[in-house]
């Protein structure tokens, strides 16, 4: 595995990128917010996602997989999310209907698609039975 070198051009970028993300966080903090609760709902899919770009050889191949799963996992939400009524819920009752509607569907289809594409790789790479 090749070595990253560190260079002062990357650390300048992400000093700028983490510097502007904080100024707009103080500009408008009701949008990020909202924006960090929507990263957070997508954390575990996020999660299983690097962990199988970590483990797979193949790149590209579980990368189709795992955007098929998510995807798979989005259209497989119950579409009573689109036609939500009723008066403002509380905090733990949006956060658990988050959680259940949009987090849990997605991020198990991608659990799946990872899994499949484990499984995929570990029998490409075992060697035949010797009868």
């Amino acid at each position: 595995m090749p070595r990253s070198q560190f260079t002062l051009g990357r650390l300048m970028i992400g000093v700028t990128v983490l510097c502007a993300t904080l100024g707009l966080m103080a500009k408008f903090p009701e949008s990020a917010a909202d924006a960090m609760w929507g990263v957070v709902l997508r954390l575990p899919a996020i999660a299983i996602a690097l962990w199988a770009m970590v483990v797979s050889h193949n790149r590209g191949r579980t990368l189709k997989i795992l955007a098929v799963g998510f995807a798979a996992g989005l259209v497989l939400m119950p579409l009573e999310i689109f036609f939500f009524e009723g008066g403002p819920p509380g905090f733990w009752q949006s956060f658990s209907f988050n959680i259940f509607h949009y987090t849990l569907p997605a991020t198990l289809a991608m659990g799946v698609a990872a899994a499949v594409d484990s499984w995929l790789e570990s029998k490409r790479r075992r060697p035949p039975n010797e009868g």
